[in-house]
């Protein structure tokens, strides 16, 4: 059965979503499409989860009580606005619940369609299984994304705090702001993993839109959102606690909202649902401006060739932008001076700026998609990306455009090639180099629509500003990940626009390739020796190295021994610590945890009342590199009474 908190949530978001549905229905023949409307409530729902959760952190009442009250709010506010647009428009003699009038499309099942439909639902419910067996288990996760929000939860607010990682305070947070008000309702991370799932079917609803909008039949459609959901590094994503899966979903209905912006300029929907969904994204991941711009640069010019007024538009949304990310970038700048953080965020850039540098990061960023070592085709593929990469005069990995100094050519064990971090897509990537020939062939022959071509030129600029602007790295493709989403409706309607039907085959095949990843996830798999694993969840969350556990077991049964209700943890800025908050809750253990022994602007922030009885270190704080943890513990106060 499903808890209260997951039902209400649910409740207010299909309610925002029938509010869209009846607002459709009133513009006759201007009216937007049931997907449109899907898009719009998920914008507006996230936007409203926005506010609730700061404006709550302002008077320090993020708590279960306040949570609740807000969404019920929602619900009910969202109702009776439904309520109202019904009635106005059909009167009172028609129930509510009617909706026969809405006409909701009915799919005629053919053979085809339903092998379609047996395999989108049977990789959805697959995933959907894993994202609830599994706890959040990602070394970032446990790091700072699932830290960051247990810190939120104990202070009852989103406002920065001491921390040894700074991480915790200066990346962007949307989708720990989703993951909090989950933590905090449901009073555990049960359903922590399915704020990226929800993500992941966001995508693949925002795939086949984007598809239908540039002109796409229903199966090509369908086969647009099956390739999204056949991404390896989207299937791997899907059941964790990451970010990269909720900024894709972002851009991709910033791109729904900028075709509707450029077909209705006046709109003020397109408008709002534009800002607001370019604002998610920025305050998701920072990779959002880059791949955002060029997409941004072609609805501004778009909708300025209509009329010069509608620059009015362009005001509005980055006004919009600026609104939902305001409050996150005020804290910043009061903390660091800097409203995107302190140094350590820019040293992710390349400090050489030229045509050499960005071939050699178009080369390796191309690499990382064909990296397994047990794999022949990938490893040939490598060796002759590894030669072209020679004409770059580039050495295989250069610390000025390099984050670190792995030669990606060496490939990746088979393990990290089916890891969330680092796995590659490689059919994906083919297609999308056949796709771009297609393009460049086919551009003065005027055989595929012009909205097709700019589309796809503006996924190739975000491509080649992400590698001129940003080092390499070996994680790469997990940044990534919008880029390759967002390339699905081009390879449909571009590369096999006039053999649909090798290109059923081809998108059958790919999904059924990729149900390798959905079952092979190196730390979320299911196959007989992950499954004891499953069972003991407290085990799980240590499959990126299950050595660490027995340490973490032993330090928690330490200080439940102790009697100690004020942990100290003096830790690296790429510790886990979201471990420590679980383990010691599972022993029952009730108290305050607090960083220590900070050498960053955050030990302002420190609360002098706060002294600890322990304090756990794991003596890499302030170092660079990090190997696995040294720990010592500190008893330093007597036993609370």
């Amino acid at each position: 059965m499903l808890p209260n908190s997951i039902i209400l949530l649910s409740l207010c978001f299909v309610a925002i979503c029938a509010i869209f549905k009846e607002a459709s229905l009133r513009r006759n023949s201007a009216a937007w499409g049931n997907r449109d409307s899907f898009i719009l409530a998920c914008i507006t729902q996230s936007t409203l989860l926005v506010f609730i959760t700061d404006g709550l952190s302002v008077f320090h009442l993020l708590q279960r009580t306040y949570l609740f009250v807000g969404w019920v709010s929602v619900l009910v506010i969202s109702f009776l606005i439904f309520a109202y647009l019904r009635v106005s428009r059909v009167g009172l003699n028609t129930s509510l619940i009617d909706l026969r009038d809405w006409k909701l499309p009915r799919l005629e099942l053919t053979p085809v369609l339903a092998v379609f439909l047996a395999l989108i639902s049977f990789q959805l419910v697959t995933l959907a299984m894993i994202a609830y067996v599994y706890p959040p288990n990602n070394w970032d996760s446990l790091t700072y994304h699932m830290s960051r929000v247990v810190h939120w939860q104990q202070n009852q607010s989103v406002a920065l705090y001491a921390t040894n990682i700074v991480r915790q305070l200066q990346s962007q947070p949307f989708a720990e702001y989703a993951l909090v008000n989950l933590q905090i309702m449901l009073k555990n991370d049960a359903y922590a993993n399915f704020v990226q799932f929800f993500a992941f079917f966001v995508s693949f609803i925002g795939v086949t839109n984007i598809t239908k909008k540039m002109g796409g039949t229903r199966d090509q459609q369908i086969m647009a959102g099956m390739l999204s959901i056949s991404l390896p590094m989207a299937i791997l994503q899907s059941t964790s606690t990451q970010s990269d899966l909720v900024v894709s979903q972002w851009l991709i209905c910033f791109v729904v909202m900028g075709f509707g912006l450029m077909r209705e300029p006046e709109n003020y929907l397109w408008v709002l649902g534009a800002g607001l969904a370019l604002g998610l994204a920025c305050l998701t991941k920072a990779t959002a401006f880059i791949f955002a711009l060029p997409f941004c640069i072609w609805f501004g010019t778009s909708i300025v060739k209509k009329s010069l007024k509608n620059i009015t538009a362009g005001l509005v949304i980055g006004i919009l932008v600026l609104l939902l990310n305001s409050a996150f970038l005020i804290r910043n700048y009061q903390l660091f001076s800097n409203p995107l953080g302190t140094s350590v965020m820019f040293q992710t850039t390349n400090e050489l700026h030229s045509l050499g540098g960005l071939a050699s990061n178009v080369i390796r960023n191309t690499a990382l998609n064909f990296t397994e070592k047990d794999n022949v085709i990938y490893q040939s593929t490598l060796g002759w990306l590894q030669i072209l990469h020679q004409f770059t005069g580039f050495p295989d990995s250069d610390p000025r455009i390099s984050l670190h100094d792995t030669d990606i050519f060496k490939g990746l064990g088979s393990d990290l090639a089916h890891h969330e971090d680092f796995a590659g897509n490689p059919i994906q990537a083919v297609l999308i180099f056949l796709t771009i020939l297609v393009l460049v062939i086919n551009y003065r022959k005027s055989k595929i629509n012009t909205g097709v071509i700019l589309y796809g030129f503006c996924l190739i600029v975000g491509f080649l500003s992400f590698s001129y602007y940003l080092k390499f790295q070996e994680w790469g493709n997990r940044l990534l990940l919008p880029m390759f989403l967002l390339w699905s409706p081009v390879i449909i309607l571009a590369l096999f626009a006039r053999y649909e039907r090798v290109l059923k085959f081809l998108i059958v095949g790919v999904l059924l390739f990729s149900f390798t990843f959905t079952f092979g996830n190196s730390i979320r798999g299911i196959n007989y020796e992950a499954l004891p694993t499953v069972k003991e969840r407290e085990k799980s969350y240590f499959a990126n190295n299950q050595a660490l556990y027995p340490i973490y077991a032993e330090l928690s049964d330490k200080i439940i021994k102790s009697d100690c209700h004020a942990l100290g943890l003096s830790l690296g800025e790429n510790t886990w610590e979201y471990p420590f908050w679980v383990l010691l809750a599972n022993r029952k253990w009730q108290g305050r945890i607090e960083h220590v022994n900070i050498g960053n602007p955050s030990s302002t922030l420190q609360d002098k009342n706060f002294v600890p009885c322990v304090v756990i270190s794991d003596n890499s704080n302030g170092k660079e590199k990090y190997s696995y943890y040294d720990w010592t513990v500190e008893f330093i106060a007597p036993k609370s009474p």
